[in-house]
This record gives structure tokens, sequence and C-alpha cells, in this order.
């Protein structure tokens, strides 16, 4: 049985290969999108022809799009709602 010692900050856990480090950089909102992935969902839901809100009820009423797309779609949807 192998036992995990937790310390604070961003140390080495036993087992694992990289310290746990948080993100440097976040939106107010405090929730980090990958720089590479910002826009992804609204270019997705121009290809279409949609609005994102569109594309998002699209995407998850659809059961053949996959976990990853229903995700961003589920965050497109609540994110509609966020003060700005």
């Amino acid at each position: 049985m192998e036992v995990h010692h937790h310390m604070s900050g961003p140390d080495w856990e036993l087992g694992s290969k990289k310290p746990h480090k948080k993100p440097k950089k976040k939106d107010v909102s405090g929730i980090y999108i990958k720089p590479s992935h910002r826009g992804k969902f609204t270019a997705r839901a121009k290809e279409h022809g949609n609005s994102v809100q569109e594309q998002a009820a699209s995407d998850l009423a659809n059961p053949n799009v996959s976990p990853k797309v229903k995700q961003e779609a589920n965050f497109a949807r609540n994110a509609k709602t966020w003060d700005k």
C-alpha cells in the first residue's frame, strides 16, 4: 500500500512526475483557458453558420458529437449568463 504525503505549494508529490503548478494567467472570472483554445468554439459556430448559442444547442442535442465538444458547448451556454 502506497502512502501519499501532501506538501503545501508546488512541491513534488510521491508518485508524480511533475510538481503541481497553478496557471500563471487567469481571466477576471478566475477561469483559465489555454490560449490555443480561446475562440475555438466560436470558430466552430462560424464554420457552421451559427451563433455561439445556436451551435451550443445543436452540439448538446447531437449524440454524435464528441464529449470534448459537448463540454465546450456547455461552457458556452453557461458563460452566457455571467456578468461581464
